[in-house]
């Protein structure tokens, strides 16, 4: 397994216990390798089915360590395909894989570790053909590794029943500057993480649906999913909008400094819906961390932002300096537990009264970087609001715990706190005081502006 694989396993058991154990993560630095050092470069400069290396054989020759069609051979180690700069749109359209119980994909599954990266000035579009029929882009086996970088997935869909519209997970997957819009499926309309872990960083999920559940995203079983600074908006689903952790034991969903809003459920959760139950008095595993989020602005017919299904886990959920909730009239409309009570979690709804959610988000738009966010509106509650990292004194023996919130990536080791994050859109935190909370970090009361460099980079500047 490379770093990061280690590095998302080491959140995923410790996430049980609200934090990292300063001996425990003394330990695991210790047992940190390095990757294969192995790696070949990969460059597609054709269509499908044209002349020269497309990616369906980029695929291929990554997965087989050989040459196939154009491309060069692949290596028994982290092969990178890249995109000729002249490419702004990939279109694909033709079936490469297909299986009875887990659809069919445009490209082949990934059975290796493959990183795939658009040109830096902009994202690539990667879209399906409209004339084509239903397929998702990428199938992630259980022993594939795919990272995505600088990539705009368009219009994927699986329909049959089938999950995971645009990219569908058994092993690893880490998306960093990606959106994924207009996708679906029955479950996970943009990305369904049926095993394994799925990190998401700095990237938007929009416009996708799920005839079931997770609109944008959807954990099984023995999953682990992680959302850093990112935007889940405009997603629909009947249940668990936005994201959906499903009825199934040990799977870890943690959020950190992200923007879930305008997500609509027909039935419940119209932001995310979490499963967490006990049988027979046990403990099913299933733990959340939500931090430094916004979720607010969702609907559905019962539990406009967060619904609890069966919440029997509820000392294995951490939910802190949270923003929840404008559009319900109480907090019993805006969720079903009062789990979100306390902590510095904001709670933006009461009896016969809720907060416009303009006062504290804007809409969806360009404000700098590749993908599209929602700016902090002018005195917004979230605006210096949020949690860089907390230290704590708990059970047994006056353990020490460390957690995390806009500083680190979510498991860091104990002893070393971790630089801050950038925003969604690259841009460096705080700019205020201390760090916003959502995927949009808001200039300071005018001293800082941020304006667009080269590569579509941004910089802000203090005065």
């Amino acid at each position: 397994m490379n770093t990061t694989g280690q590095y998302i396993t080491a959140q995923r058991n410790l996430s049980l216990m609200h934090g990292l154990l300063i001996a425990v993560s003394l330990t695991l630095g210790l047992l940190v390798t390095t990757s294969n050092t192995l790696a070949a470069t990969i460059h597609v400069v054709a269509l499908p089915g044209a002349p020269g290396c497309d990616l369906v054989d980029a695929i291929n020759s990554a997965n087989t360590d050989s040459a196939v069609g154009g491309c060069a051979a692949g290596t028994d180690g982290l092969d990178t395909i890249l995109f000729s700069p002249f490419f702004s749109r990939y279109e694909l359209s033709a079936m490469a894989y297909s299986h009875p119980s887990r659809g069919s994909s445009a490209t082949p599954e990934i059975e290796s570790e493959i990183r795939i990266v658009g040109p830096g000035d902009r994202l690539l579009e990667i879209a399906r053909t409209l004339s084509a029929d239903s397929i998702r882009l990428f199938t992630v086996a259980y022993n594939g590794d795919l990272q995505l970088e600088n990539l705009s997935l368009q219009d994927w869909r699986q329909s049959g029943g089938f999950d995971g519209g645009t990219i569908r997970v058994a092993g690893e997957l880490s998306m960093t500057n990606v959106e994924i819009t207009g996708s679906a499926a029955s479950y996970g309309g943009a990305i369904w993480v049926q095993s394994g872990d799925a990190v998401i960083r700095n990237s938007l999920l929009q416009g996708n649906s799920a005839g079931q559940s997770g609109g944008a995203i959807g954990l099984a079983a023995n999953s682990s999913v992680t959302i850093l600074d990112s935007t889940v908006s405009g997603n629909s689903a009947t249940e668990g909008a936005g994201v959906s952790l499903g009825a199934a034991p040990n799977a870890q969903l943690s959020i950190f400094n992200s923007t879930i809003t305008e997500n609509t459920a027909l039935s419940i959760g119209g932001g995310i819906t979490l499963f967490t139950p006990f049988v027979t008095g046990q403990s099913q595993g299933n733990s959340v961390i939500i931090r430094n989020t916004i979720i607010a602005g969702n609907s559905a017919a019962e539990g406009a932002e967060v619904v609890f299904i069966s919440p029997g886990d509820a000392q294995l959920m951490d939910l802190s300096h949270n923003i929840l909730g404008t559009n319900a009239l109480s907090y019993g409309d805006a969720t079903n537990s009062p789990l979100f009570v306390g902590n510095d979690n904001q709670l933006l709804t009461s009896d016969y009264h809720s907060t416009a959610l303009r006062s504290i988000i804007g809409p969806l738009q360009d404000n700098g970087g590749n993908t599209m966010t929602h700016a902090l509106a002018a005195n917004s509650p979230a605006i210096d609001a949020g949690l860089p990292f907390k230290v704590s004194v708990g059970f047994p023996f006056a353990v020490i715990y460390y957690h995390t919130g806009c500083r680190g990536s979510g498991a860091e080791l104990a002893l070393s706190l971790g630089d801050y994050r950038a925003d969604q859109r690259g841009v460096e935190r705080p700019l205020g005081d201390e760090c916003d909370i959502g995927a949009y970090e808001a200039p300071a009361e005018d001293a800082c502006f941020v304006v667009k460099a080269v590569n579509n980079h941004v910089l802000a500047f203090c005065l």
